[in-house]
């Protein structure tokens, strides 16, 4: 008896031969047994298929499916056969041919494949005398993708049922290319489905591939782009909404950075899908205003989320926000942070919080923290607040104050505000110093900080997060300062996620980051997985610390653009670590290196190449400057005049972004030609020729900056997308 495996995954130790049906390609040609180059998805998970004496092992037709015959062996064998080889044969058309000679000691033997465009049978003539003693079942024909077992069928409804475990977008992709019933079983059971660039592909590509959606996510331009262009401009939603509508199963859209009219507002919520929507996100986006809010709070009347943040509202009263407390029963999130919008109407609040019983969430902007009390008593499972804290102030009040001295200000500003005990996530604007003590007393609750748009100061930072020992989430600015960051890394153990940005205008300017706050955040935040900082300065070691401590960081941005006047020249150079960051972090997936007059060398930008395997957004600002470093960044190997030979390290980079970059775009042409996964190009800079090949180029004049020119390159299935985009050639 002789055994052949067809295998994927694990080995099976007592089992010494195996062969793989697997799809290949290159399509076949007259030839039955062409050597072929194989791809790596197979069609099948099985043990293994055995061929005893005078039975065939027989394999049907299908297209793009081959056999390669990896190891074989035979049996266990009696004294007098311990010498003999054995034929394998291929029975073709009822030709007769060999296609290996298996001997009964070397292992292993043979390696071959075939790519076959008919039925044949596999065989042999050997007798060993000897049956094995495994009882195990195996499948032994594979035939129009179905695999069959001794006496069953596994039906491919099991693998309806099996695919859809299957959660990764990536192992969805991968499950898709195996074999064609597959591709259909993904079609059908596909739900989720997140457009990362849309003009990618045109909407009705992706309703014709995933015709079952419930959960679409689309994404427009990037933030870096969104920030470079005129106002009112950018990726126009219009196309995908006029598909969108036509799909019945969609239950949560949400889009990102798009231009959005009443008009597609309007559309989407008249439509039979639109007033079945639970999640409605509109983020970042531009061009509509409260009339398309409007008819949302009256048509979509199943909402569990509206997200609305950031985007640019145009406001034309506030009747949607009561509209929608009179209609709405089921939110759970209601959030129009930083839209713009006027003064939020507590009433309308209150009546919110009493039909929604199970709002969770709310994100306003403009508020009166004292009015919402009654807001606050009703929301009794509220977790999450956000909001713009104001106070109106009378002519008369004012006069008061002048007139009695400075010190009738702190009891203007008491606040009296009874946050509900469930409270955890707090995200605070225009919060000044003299108001947040009673912040101090419910610190122990917070999970999350938002404190970016607050004026509190250095001290006021270090007070309240000394109080906040469950803090999970924090984003504030460089007013926090060094003395503020070891108080993180000494309180805040359970921290995974920190942004630090760049103070703003009327933010207190005393607090700086350099090295001795990295280092001390490092040392005592080990759990951190997000990292955003903007530093004034930085040193070798402390990018060293941040290798060696925080192995669970998935996301690193650097931001250098104040350069400490007593720091030594030779720590403007961060080649070592960079070098031992991307060493030290191995599930980076995002990195951000923002310089100004700090640097790396050809050795920095080799490491980043080398180390930086599994990071799939990258940005770089000042670092690339020449033809030479853009070839060093690429290249893989010891050879230098080995360009871009073997750029294997960077094969799962999706979007490069570049800042103030001067070269003439040859080994970017030869990176973009060899990195497959890289679907998006961003460079501010000057970059000679149309050098881009298999990607949409566009060049853009930075808006108001007359001596900046930008260059956006990405792939699309479906040529150039509907945009709006002045000045754009």
């Amino acid at each position: 008896m002789m055994w052949y495996y067809i295998h994927l995954g694990r080995e099976i130790s007592r089992f010494v031969a195996r062969c793989q049906v697997c799809r290949f390609d290159k399509g076949p040609s007259s030839n039955p047994l062409l050597p072929i180059t194989w791809i790596t998805s197979l069609i099948i998970d099985t043990h293994g298929a055995e061929v005893k004496t005078g039975e065939i092992l027989p394999f049907v037709y299908s297209a793009g499916v081959g056999l390669r015959l990896s190891q074989a062996s035979i049996g266990e064998l009696k004294e007098d056969k311990a010498n003999e080889s054995v034929c394998l044969f291929a029975t073709v058309d009822e030709k007769k041919l060999v296609i290996a000679t298996l001997f009964t000691k070397t292992l292993p033997q043979q390696q071959l494949g075939m790519v076959f465009d008919r039925d044949f049978q596999l065989w042999h003539e050997w007798e060993n005398g000897k049956e094995s003693e495994s009882k195990e079942a195996i499948p032994h024909t594979v035939a129009n993708n179905v695999v069959e077992l001794e006496g069953n069928t596994i039906h491919p409804e099991v693998w309806k049922i099996a695919i859809p475990y299957v959660k990764a977008s990536e192992d969805r992709a991968a499950v898709s290319l195996v074999c064609k019933s597959w591709l259909q079983i993904d079609k059908d059971t596909r739900e989720h489905v997140t457009v990362k660039s849309a003009h990618a592909a045109k909407p009705e590509r992706l309703f014709r591939r995933f015709p079952n959606l419930r959960l679409l996510k689309i994404k427009g331009m990037s933030t870096e782009m969104l920030c470079s262009i005129p106002m009112g401009s950018g990726d126009m939603v219009t196309p995908w909404f006029t598909e969108i509508v036509k799909q019945d199963k969609i239950e949560v859209l949400d889009i990102r950075r798009m231009i959005v009219t009443d008009g597609d507002v309007d559309l989407l919520v008249n439509s039979k899908m639109g007033k079945a929507l639970k999640v409605l996100k509109l983020q970042y986006c531009r061009g509509f205003s409260t009339h398309g809010l409007l008819n949302i709070s009256r048509e979509c009347r199943v909402l569990r989320n509206l997200s609305l943040e950031r985007s640019n509202i145009i406001e034309h009263g506030r009747e949607w926000l009561h509209e929608l407390a009179l209609n709405s029963s089921t939110l759970e999130s209601l959030n129009f942070y930083r839209t713009g919008l006027g003064l939020a109407i507590h009433r309308d609040l209150e009546l919110i919080a009493i039909n929604c019983e199970s709002l969770v969430s709310l994100k306003i902007t403009h508020c009166v923290l004292e009015d919402l009390n009654n807001f606050f008593e009703a929301a009794n499972v509220l977790q999450e607040f956000g909001g713009a804290c104001t106070r109106d102030i009378t002519i008369e009040q004012f006069e008061a104050i002048v007139s009695e001295g400075f010190e009738s200000i702190d009891e203007l500003t008491d606040l009296n505000v009874r946050f509900p005990h469930s409270l955890s996530h707090l995200s605070l604007i225009s919060f000044g110093s003299a108001r947040f003590s009673f912040l101090l007393l419910i610190g122990c609750g917070f999970k999350k900080l938002d404190l970016q748009s607050t004026l509190f100061d250095t001290k006021d930072h270090f007070y309240l997060l000394a109080k906040c020992p469950n803090l999970e989430i924090l984003k504030t600015t460089e007013v926090l300062g060094d003395d503020g960051l070891e108080v993180v890394a000494a309180t805040c153990k359970k921290l995974k996620k920190l942004r630090i940005y760049e103070r703003e205008q009327d933010q207190d300017d005393s607090g700086v980051i350099t090295e001795w706050g990295l280092i001390a955040l490092s040392e005592g935040c080990v759990e951190l997985e997000y990292l955003t900082i903007y530093m004034s300065s930085v040193t070798n070691e402390a990018l060293k610390c941040v290798g060696r401590s925080m192995k669970k960081l998935c996301d690193f941005r650097l931001m250098l653009f104040v350069v400490n006047s007593q720091q030594k020249i030779r720590e403007r150079i961060l080649d070592t670590g960079v070098q031992s960051l991307l060493k030290g972090c191995r599930h980076l997936t995002r990195l951000s290196l923002l310089f100004y007059t700090y640097w790396l060398t050809v050795s920095g930008i080799k490491s980043i190449g080398k180390y930086g395997k599994n990071v799939k957004v990258m940005q770089l600002g000042n670092i690339v400057r020449s033809d030479e470093m853009m070839l060093k960044f690429f290249e893989h190997g010891s050879r230098s005049h080995s360009y871009l030979r073997n750029p294997t390290r960077l094969q799962k980079l999706e979007v490069l972004d570049m800042w103030n970059c001067c070269f003439l775009g040859i080994a970017l042409a030869e990176a973009v030609r060899k990195l497959n996964s890289l679907r998006f190009l961003w460079i501010q800079g000057e970059v000679s020729g149309n050098v881009l090949p298999n990607m949409v180029r566009e060049t853009i004049q930075h808006h108001g900056r007359s001596n900046e020119i930008h260059h956006i390159a990405y792939r699309t299935l479906d040529g150039e997308m509907p945009r709006d985009l002045p000045g754009v050639n």
